[in-house]
């Protein structure tokens, strides 16, 4: 209780109306009631708001004892309320006057009051302390949900609705409310926490995860959705099916890289972590980020070899030398691989020196679409730096776009001439091989691999296998002059020609046999021995100028042609042939005394009749 000195002090501070009804009061209580009603009449000069009159209604009633007063104040007080905080206020000092009705009258006209649904919540919290009204309570706080704008609105409405007045029912319907309201995984994760909070014995929880997967429209929302569930619900399980969903929705290495980070938040899953970076490399061509995945694999999840698959990629994706330095300093640190280390610093040192070359190089790099650019700039790389690495990787780069046979041996050649890479070379000229399909494609790589890789054992096991294809003349004769030209090897040759006589089943075919065995193994005796069996069987002249002029073609002016001609003079027998070849002897040998004869048997012949004029003609031709 204060005293009368410093009740005095308190006056000369007041300055509104409250004030001067306090130290009235205190006067009261003091005994110097003759001193509080003038300082309360004084206080009525300043009266004009609600928290003025409901001070006033109080001090009329303690200090003056005049209810009616009292209740004149406190009518003025609500009409003077401009807020839910004054009429709470007079509900306040109803209810503690033991006036419950009209306190419930002005609380409920607070609520009219309120527009969002913390104040609605601290109203019912009023109402209940105040009144002890659980059922008011609640009803003002369910009022609250239509004003939730917010996930943490009805969280928030729904955590008091359970805790602070037990309605359990209000709460769920509340967070059941709440999903329309949701528009990230994050507040879908939030409400789906202040069920699982509190109702963990409810399948609430596990019910608004499940609705919120089938309306959560984006990958990362589906991520903290995932997240949720493993920390809030603890369902590692189902957080996995959800981290994987995420997973399928996103084609951003950004948002895949932020999506590994969630799940190592979240779960004990090193291996899904690693899948989730390796997918992000996939989307990802910045290399400085693809550095970035990898260093997370290595330093956080210790996979080394995972974050050396990855700067491989990082490596081909680089635009500038400034990134160049950032996948070099990574490679270095965490490749084991020798060759690939001394290889890129060698190319660190290289581009350190001719920096602005290599920055030109690299813009014709990301220009170059197709493998024939890559591979031209291959060779200008190799031209102007020496730069074997380098090269190496432009031309691995066409290797994956080269689809055609001539590109294909192009690319094997160019590995082999400038690197000096017979291994890689051969691999290429042996995936060629097992796409080929026709005879010159395989004869062509045969001849590369003796040639460029120096592998004779390979080429003479293509060649083998030709051989083995072979089903008649033609084809062994083609694999006998592609020995010939790759290998020289003339025993292996005049075998596959022996093959090919053998299938001969006509004159020209015989005559074919004959011109390469001439021109690939030398060899007269065996070419005239084929013309000898052609000839024993030609009676007529049109078998026979063929012969002779195939003859003359491939083995020039020769005894064997006269040969020939006798032979083929003794299966003759019809004057036209004999004629024929009559005039023949004297174009190609001059000799009249041997086409006289021949005229002579003519002249005896089938058919003479149809020839005589002429033959007579030549006669005369020949006295003259």
């Amino acid at each position: 209780m204060a005293t009368k000195e410093e009740l005095e002090e308190l006056y000369d501070d007041c300055q509104e109306t409250p004030d001067y009804v306090k130290v009235a009061l205190g006067a009261f209580e003091i005994g110097e009631k003759e001193w509080a009603e003038e300082v309360y009449e004084e206080g009525a000069d300043w009266a004009g708001s609600a928290q003025d009159f409901l001070a006033m209604s109080i001090g009329a009633k303690k200090i003056l004892g005049d209810d009616a007063r009292a209740s004149e104040y406190f009518e003025q007080a609500k009409g003077a309320c401009s807020s839910a905080d004054d009429m709470v206020a007079l509900a306040d000092a109803c209810a503690a006057d033991g006036d419950k009705e009209t306190a419930r009258e002005l609380f409920t006209g607070a609520a009219d009051k309120v527009q969002k649904a913390a104040q609605f919540l601290a109203l019912a919290q009023k109402i209940n302390d105040s009144l002890g009204d659980k059922e008011l309570a609640a009803q003002i706080s369910a009022r609250g949900k239509e004003q939730c704008k917010t996930p943490a609105d009805f969280a928030e409405l729904a955590k008091g609705l359970a805790k602070d007045f037990g309605d359990e029912a209000g709460a769920q319907d509340v967070l059941s409310s709440a999903v329309d309201a949701c528009k990230t995984g994050d507040d879908f994760a939030a409400i789906a926490a202040a069920a699982a909070e509190l109702f963990p014995k409810s399948d609430l929880g596990i019910q608004l995860f499940k609705e919120a997967e089938e309306k959560i429209p984006s990958g990362l929302d589906m991520g903290g959705l995932a997240k949720a569930a493993a920390t809030t619900l603890g369902d590692k399980e189902y957080a996995k099916v959800l981290f994987n969903k995420a997973q399928e929705m996103l084609t951003s290495g950004d948002d895949l890289t932020k999506l590994a980070g969630l799940v190592q938040e979240s779960l004990d899953d090193k291996a899904m972590v690693a899948s989730i970076y390796q997918k992000a490399v996939s989307y990802e061509s910045d290399a400085g980020k693809i550095v970035t995945v990898a260093t997370k694999m290595a330093d956080e999840l210790g996979d080394i070899d995972g974050a050396v698959a990855v700067l491989r990629q990082a490596e081909n994706a680089v635009k500038s030398n400034a990134e160049f330095e950032k996948v070099a300093d990574a490679i270095l640190k965490y490749a084991s691989d020798p060759q690939w280390k001394e290889d890129i610093a060698v190319q660190k040192e290289k581009r350190a020196a001719n920096g602005p070359l290599y920055e030109e190089l690299i813009k014709k790099e990301g220009e170059a679409e197709s493998a024939a650019a890559l591979r031209k700039l291959a060779k200008e790389v190799m031209t102007a730096t020496g730069d074997k690495p380098y090269t190496r990787k432009l031309l691995a780069n066409s290797a994956k776009t080269t689809h055609f046979f001539g590109e294909g041996m192009e690319l094997a050649g160019i590995i082999v001439d400038d690197l000096g890479d017979r291994e890689w070379g051969e691999k290429v000229y042996e995936d060629l091989l097992q796409k080929a399909d026709d005879f010159v494609s395989k004869k062509n790589i045969a001849a590369a691999l003796k040639e460029k890789v120096g592998d004779e054992v390979k080429t003479r096991e293509i060649f083998t296998s030709l051989e083995e294809e072979a089903t008649d003349a033609a084809g062994y004769l083609k694999v006998g002059a592609a020995v010939c030209s790759v290998l020289d090897d003339k025993d292996w040759v005049r075998s596959l020609y022996k093959e090919a006589q053998a299938c001969c089943k006509d004159d020209l075919t015989k005559l074919t046999v004959a011109g390469n065995v001439l021109r690939d193994l030398h060899d007269t005796s065996w070419a005239a021995e084929i013309y000898s069996e052609i000839a024993a069987n030609c009676s007529d002249q049109f078998c026979a100028e063929n012969l002779f002029t195939v003859v003359l073609r491939q083995l020039g002016d020769s005894p064997v042609l006269k040969q020939l001609y006798q032979t083929v003079e003794k299966q003759m027998t019809s004057a036209s042939d004999l004629f024929y070849l009559g005039e023949s002897v004297i174009e190609r040998f001059q000799d009249t005394a041997w086409s006289g004869k021949i005229f002579s048997r003519a002249e005896q012949g089938k058919g003479y009749d149809a020839v005589r004029f002429k033959m007579a003609s030549a006669r005369r031709e020949q006295v003259a």
